[in-house]
């Protein structure tokens, strides 16, 4: 199966238009519609794209494989997490932010600078320390049988905000630039 048809078929299964595609992707209306009926191929900035909006693999969109992707341990949908799975994510994404760390943390293709670094981690250390007071808060769960308590709750809203858990830098600071603005 060729990209146009593994792209078709993924765009269908999800229930969208190419309109719909093209605006939730930035890959523009003609181009798909093109993709599609294999009068072009794509790029591989655009591959890429497709790829991390379906959560395949760039080899599973060319039709070098049938395996769509290896699932990843993080890729667990939020609702199946167990409580202290969404802690565990976050202290793990709070590593990779610690400024002694060498790994390289990008929003994009971008390394963050040290200062947007440090702001992302020191939220995450705030949503961290938050959900755990609101869950100690309430020593007796007001949950019912089957529902999540109140840290796992806002853990899954975290986690759930962007696909496979990313966190996008630029609407972090976008949503603080808009509470706070500089003056």
């Amino acid at each position: 199966m060729a990209f146009a048809d593994r792209l078709k078929s993924l765009r269908k299964e999800s229930g969208l238009t190419q309109d719909e595609f093209s605006k939730q992707t930035g890959i523009g209306r003609s181009a798909v519609g093109m993709y599609e009926a294999g009068k072009r191929a794509p790029n591989y900035e655009t591959l890429s794209k497709v790829a991390r909006f379906y959560h395949v693999s760039t080899d599973y969109l060319l039709g070098r494989t049938d395996t769509p992707a290896e699932p990843p341990a993080h890729k667990t949908e939020p609702s199946a997490r167990k409580p202290h799975d969404v802690q565990q994510q976050l202290r793990s994404l709070l590593a990779d932010l610690a400024p002694d760390n060498a790994c390289s943390v990008c929003n994009g293709h971008e390394p963050l600078d040290d200062v947007t670094r440090d702001f992302l981690r020191r939220s995450l250390e705030n949503i961290l320390l938050t959900a755990q007071q609101l869950a100690k808060s309430q020593a007796i769960s007001h949950a019912k049988p089957g529902e999540d308590d109140t840290a796992t709750r806002i853990g899954k809203k975290i986690l759930a905000a962007t696909p496979a858990a990313q966190i996008s830098i630029s609407q972090i600071i976008s949503a603080d630039n808009n509470n706070h603005p500089r003056k």
